[in-house]
């Protein structure tokens, strides 16, 4: 009995020990022969159960990778500190989109540029002061309009006027003898009266008629009797009221050059120096005012007849002296309807040296005869 219960202490201590060894070896193998299968027996040595705990729990987070990999994390000590770079990357990588904002910052500031242009554009449109200049010339033009010179109520007022004067004129024997040698310089500056209010801007009471007066104001030119002149002046009084289209109107040679320069002395002498006081201008302001817009409008009449002048080739020049006069009859007429007597001297002074500078170029024999 004794030897049997000996027998079996021995076998339980041998099983007990080979159990332990087995125990030992299989568990400093299983953590070894995992990372290092093969030839490594100094691999456990060195690693060491220390640092390879603390390194294997870091790494599982960022990386998902399984566990045969996690001695690849030992050669990677500095992965999580790379990891954590990009993680500071990443900050500079958010300001460096901030970079790109400024650019777009900058582009706005670069089409607040663009207005700034529109804006030194409209000072280019500071030509509108250069309208006045070319209102200025355009009223020294040929084409300029007629109230520029010659207002519609002035002229309306003369066309009354001459007209009662021819009726006069033929009232007997006597009377026509005495208006005889006046009486074509009249029509024809009739004539150059009514083409101005047919092409009037402004309406006015003879417009339509114009046509009709013109026709029968040439046909007054050339009488050599007293019943020729009644005739004429009876079918002058008849177009009068009519009613015709001017629209076929236009500035052209209408009357002879000869009579209407022999005219503008007979007019002129009622604007004498003396007339153009305050005074004056206040009591008969109206009659100067017409005879200045007479004598404007004969100046225009005058632009086609060059070829009527002592050099006909100066077509430029005459026209140059023909639109001085109507520019100084234009101002003799508004200063007279400002009843101003100081600018009215002025220009009634403008006036006739304009007509000594004609002269001067075309009727120089006209000046020598005088001499």
């Amino acid at each position: 009995m004794k030897s049997a219960c000996v027998s079996r202490t021995v076998l339980t201590l041998v099983l007990v020990g080979m159990f332990g060894g087995v125990w030992l070896l299989g568990g400093c193998g299983s953590e070894t022969a995992k990372p290092k299968p093969g030839p490594q027996p100094s691999a456990p040595s060195s690693e060491g159960p220390a640092s390879a705990k603390p390194i294997a729990p870091e790494p599982p987070p960022p990386q998902p990778t399984p566990g045969p990999e996690k001695p690849a994390a030992e050669p990677k000590p500095s992965t999580p500190a790379e990891k954590e770079k990009p993680e500071e990357k990443a900050p500079p990588g958010k300001e460096e989109k901030p970079a790109p904002a400024p650019e777009e910052k900058e582009k706005p500031s670069a089409p607040p540029s663009t207005p700034t242009q529109p804006k030194q554009e409209p000072s280019p449109a500071t030509p509108p002061a250069e309208k006045p200049a070319a209102a200025g010339a355009e009223d020294r033009s040929p084409t300029a309009k007629v109230s520029s010179y010659a207002p519609a109520e002035d002229l309306e007022a003369q066309m009354e006027q001459y007209l009662k004067d021819f009726q006069d004129a033929v009232a007997s024997e006597d009377a026509f003898k005495e208006a005889e040698g006046k009486i074509s310089k009249d029509a024809n500056t009739l004539i150059v009266m009514a083409l101005a209010l047919g092409l009037h801007d402004q309406q006015n009471k003879y417009q339509k008629a114009a046509p009709a007066l013109i026709a029968a104001a040439k046909q007054l030119t050339s009488v050599k009797d007293l019943n020729s002149a009644k005739k004429a002046i009876e079918a002058l009084t008849t177009a009068a009221s009519s009613q015709g289209d001017p629209s076929s109107l236009k500035w052209e040679k209408a009357a002879k050059l000869e009579e209407l320069m022999k005219a503008v002395p007979l007019i002129s002498n009622k604007i004498k120096d003396s007339s153009l006081t305050a005074a004056r201008l206040e009591k008969r302001g109206k009659d100067y005012a017409g005879y200045a817009a007479v004598l404007a409008v004969i100046a225009q009449g005058s632009l086609p007849n060059a070829d009527e002048t002592e050099k006909p080739t100066e077509v430029a020049k005459w026209q140059q002296f023909c639109l001085q006069m109507r520019s100084a009859a234009a101002e003799l007429n508004a200063a007279i309807r400002a009843k101003n007597a100081e600018a009215a001297l002025k220009a009634n002074a403008k006036l006739r040296q304009s007509c000594d500078d004609c002269h001067a170029v075309f009727h120089t024999k006209q000046e020598a005869s005088k001499q």
